[in-house]
């Protein structure tokens, strides 16, 4: 049978794993081939400049008339035209949902959902064939009601899954408890929203609503971004204050007593706290309520002020209900800074959740009241812990408890004041091998040694990142080189950027130093550590590996910020990777002959050419079994834990 032959559901199967050029090209091969290929290549349409808009509305409007008309193939359309590039179209978008009857998801992406439902549009099939739409609402001079944005998601009567944004940080869309009843009145088969609205604070005349609300079963996750509308009093000034209020937890337990996940950013909250009798009406409503978060599996809830205002959501009602929670987010960063209202007590979470919690993040906490260094060990066992992330203030951590009391851990991240092991165990081999695969580490000091007890133990590790750090050492004055020995690691990626090392952390930043080598060996030690003779060799003290795999880079201070520094990461160019070394190939003998004391050079040179002066001091040497793929970088982008 030659292809041409094929039944049309084999042909179907083909084109679910094409391209879209390549889907055009299958369909003009042969009569056989067109329909199902253009079944495949219709049903999802994604368009990004106003060329591609104006040729889908034309194909749309030619083909009106046609039996098969293409746009009953098509299931999802999303229109992701930026808002310069929709005021500047010359042509009626409205149109073509009149011929889109099969649509189930629509992304308006910037389009104002007031140019596409009019009353010429409000009768059209589309709207009840939406199964999931996302939408964003237009900004307004002054907060509005629900109603206006809902009369149009209430024609989506069918509507499973539904996404509200809004383009600016705050919201101007107020949703009060009426206006999630009826949501739910009108959409029946509604079971999981991401809203970015500003959640009413207002529950003065909706207390006994909140009991007497009917449930919604089908409800299963929910994603809230709350924000008030900002009041600009001038180009630099204004008025936001976004009061928020937990009583809106009690009325989601009554409201969705199904739910699986729950989301909450109410970020940019006012600094007052919580009243005792709003604490008192909060608890009073959950312990009336036995059906509340029953089925919650995962908890997420940042908000950046105050945090003590929101913190006995998680004690006095969460915990006390000891739901299985397996999945628990906390973030309390304002502005990148941490939160010094009130001390997160880990253990006392673990107290209630250690036996079912999977994934655990914390950032932007302090670790004491009293801003002293606090060293953080779990006190409990936790066998199903597979992702942990622990970002604040005045706080260390200790690998080897971490490793013994998360067995299952996969992926640590860590930001704080000092990564530690236990110092009897740094140089001696781990009795037990941990299964860890990703380790990212920012904003903390580590002693060179550590890397070393890493490699050993953790094995497996995969990808490692590590940003901002200062590392602990005493460089070989042979050499000039500090050894931070992995030979055991074998990574797919290594992401690195701002590394500075120093006997000790200094915030002057005067004695440390900044130039960087990545190397792997050239015949890396076999994982089980079984080749005796290659540790030897790899353990000898001054070997510099000069392969073609090295990489150079140099971490410098551009500026000073509050006297704290601020450093950058450059790569230098292959001369004067060249110069760097020759320089430690003498280095006694060129360190002896530095300019040590003459400043005036270095300062009259740019930040980033400033290595040539600081060569004296020394470099740290990254040595790894084997990486298949360096990457620097200067900024985190924060990824989900």
């Amino acid at each position: 049978m030659g292809f041409s032959g094929l039944p049309f559901e084999i042909l179907l199967k083909i084109a679910d794993n094409l391209k879209k050029n390549e889907l055009l090209a299958c369909s003009l091969t042969c009569k056989g081939w067109r329909h199902p290929f253009l079944i495949v290549l219709w049903k999802d349409i994604h368009v990004f400049n106003p060329k591609g808009m104006k040729a889908f509305i034309n194909s749309i409007k030619a083909s009106k008339n046609v039996s098969s008309s293409h746009s009953l193939l098509a299931h999802t359309l999303r229109i992701l035209l930026d808002s310069r590039a929709i005021r500047n179209f010359d042509m009626d978008i409205s149109e073509i949902f009149k011929y889109m009857q099969n649509l189930k998801w629509l992304d308006l992406g910037d389009v104002d959902y007031k140019s596409i439902y009019t009353e010429i549009t409000k009768s059209e099939k589309v709207w009840t064939s939406l199964e999931r739409l996302t939408m964003r609402c237009p900004i307004a001079s002054e907060i509005q009601p629900a109603k206006n944005v809902l009369e149009f998601i209430y024609a989506c009567n069918m509507l499973q899954r539904l996404q509200v944004f809004y383009q600016a940080q705050s919201y101007n869309t107020e949703f009060s408890v009426d206006d999630f009843d009826n949501m739910h009145q009108n959409l029946q088969n509604l079971s999981s929203f991401d809203l970015n609205i500003y959640l009413s604070p207002d529950f003065s005349t909706t207390m006994n609503k909140i009991r007497s609300t009917k449930p919604a079963f089908g409800m299963t996750s929910l994603y809230i971004s709350s924000r008030e509308y900002r009041k600009y009093v001038d180009e630099s000034t204004y008025v936001c204050q976004n009061n928020w209020n937990p009583l809106w937890l009690c009325y989601f337990g009554y409201k969705y007593p199904n739910l699986r996940s729950i989301t909450l950013d109410v970020a940019d909250a006012g600094d007052i706290p919580i009243t005792s009798d709003q604490k008192q009406a909060a608890i009073s409503l959950f312990r009336s309520n036995p059906n509340a978060f029953r089925h919650l599996e995962e908890f997420k809830l940042a908000t950046d002020t105050y945090f003590e205002s929101s913190d006995f959501v998680l004690w006095d009602l969460l915990c006390a209900l000891r739901l299985p929670l397996k999945h628990l987010k906390l973030n309390a960063t304002r502005f990148g800074k941490v939160d010094p209202s009130y001390p997160m007590d880990v253990n006392r979470i673990l107290q209630y959740v250690s036996e079912t919690i999977e994934t655990l993040s914390l950032r932007g906490f302090i670790y004491n009241r009293n801003y002293q260094n606090t060293t953080l060990e779990l006190s409990y066992y936790c066998p199903l812990l597979t992702k942990l992330c622990i970002r604040g203030k005045n706080v260390s951590l200790n690998l080897d408890n971490i490793l013994e009391k998360c067995v299952a851990l996969k992926k640590l991240k860590f930001a704080g004041e000092r990564l530690f092991v236990n110092t009897i165990t740094t140089n001696e081999e781990p009795k037990q091998q941990h299964g860890l695969q990703k380790l990212m580490l920012y904003d903390c000091t580590i002693k060179a040694e550590v890397f070393h007890y890493i490699s050993s133990r953790c094995r497996r590790l995969k990808r490692m990142t590590l940003r901002n750090l200062h590392i602990e050492g005493s460089i070989c004055e042979e050499t000039g080189r500090l050894l931070l020995d992995m030979p055991y690691t074998f990574l797919e990626a290594l992401y690195i950027g701002k590394i500075k090392y120093g006997d000790e952390y200094r915030q002057s930043d005067l004695g440390s130093f900044g130039m960087t080598l990545l190397s792997q060996i050239s015949k890396p030690l076999l994982s089980n550590g079984n080749n005796k003779n290659q540790e030897k060799e790899i353990d000898s003290k001054y070997p510099i590996v000069t392969s073609h795999d090295i990489k150079w880079l140099y971490t410098y201070v551009y500026a000073w910020v509050n006297d704290v520094p601020v450093t950058d990461t450059m790569e230098p160019s292959h001369k004067d990777v060249d110069i760097v070394l020759d320089y430690f190939k003498n280095f006694q003998i060129n360190k002896a002959n530095s300019p040590l004391n003459d400043h005036n050079l270095y300062y009259e040179e740019e930040p980033e050419s400033c290595w040539k002066y600081e060569l004296y001091k020394g470099y740290g040497e990254f040595r790894f079994g084997k990486v298949k793929g360096f990457t620097f970088i200067l900024e985190v982008t924060e990824d989900e834990l």
